[in-house]
């Protein structure tokens, strides 16, 4: 009988420790768990940002390909030295280029709009600074004068990131020295300059 009731207590005991065994083991993999699902949520807000910022990256591609289209001294008449800005939803802005931009992809639409569960929180938007350079020169023999000029703009995308909110933005430059739709001179144009030359910057 006193054997019986040792082995009856090592048994009990047995137990005993694997229970607290599995209580530890399962606060750990508890801990593990969780550890994991907050990787993942924070991997996938990673990754929501890096497609909001390369859809931002091809949205300011597009506008640029769409200003391609116009004679420069046009898109300088738009705006003379000053931003204009607008967005892709609301019809702010351009509505040629909006058109041009969301035929092919809707993407910056929905990014632009606030109505949709992303737009809300991405707001983006675009700014157009047109700006340029021209120079006024006389041949000394002839008296015979010139002005000749170039075009600038300058594309900025604005966003918030998708999980801090934080704003960011994709800039592109140009310039053009052809394909004007007039003459330097003109009213609607750059206008004559001194020598060396004149520029007319733009400014966000």
């Amino acid at each position: 009988m006193p054997e019986y009731k040792n082995m009856k207590r090592k048994h009990e005991g047995m137990k005993g420790v694997t229970l607290v065994e599995l209580l530890m083991a399962v606060a750990i993999l508890g801990t593990a768990l969780v550890g994991i699902a907050s990787l993942v949520s924070s991997g996938l807000l990673q990754l929501q940002n890096i497609r909001v910022q390369r859809t931002a990256a091809n949205c300011a591609r597009m506008v640029m390909e769409y200003l391609e289209t116009v004679p420069p001294d046009d898109v300088y008449a738009w705006s003379p030295g000053v931003a204009l800005e607008g967005n892709f939803a609301t019809g702010a802005g351009i509505e040629q280029l909006n058109n041009f931009v969301n035929a092919g992809n809707q993407t910056c639409r929905d990014l632009s709009d606030t109505a949709d569960t992303y737009g809300k929180r991405v707001r983006m938007s675009y700014s157009i600074c047109p700006g340029c350079y021209s120079a006024t020169q006389c041949d000394p023999v002839t008296l015979i004068c010139w002005t000749s000029c170039y075009y600038f703009y300058r594309v900025k995308v604005t966003y918030n990131g998708v999980a801090m909110g934080d704003s960011r933005t994709e800039d592109y430059f140009t310039k053009k020295f052809h394909g004007q739709n007039r003459l330097c001179t003109d009213l609607e144009a750059c206008g004559e300059g001194n020598i060396p030359g004149t520029l007319k910057n733009c400014s966000w």
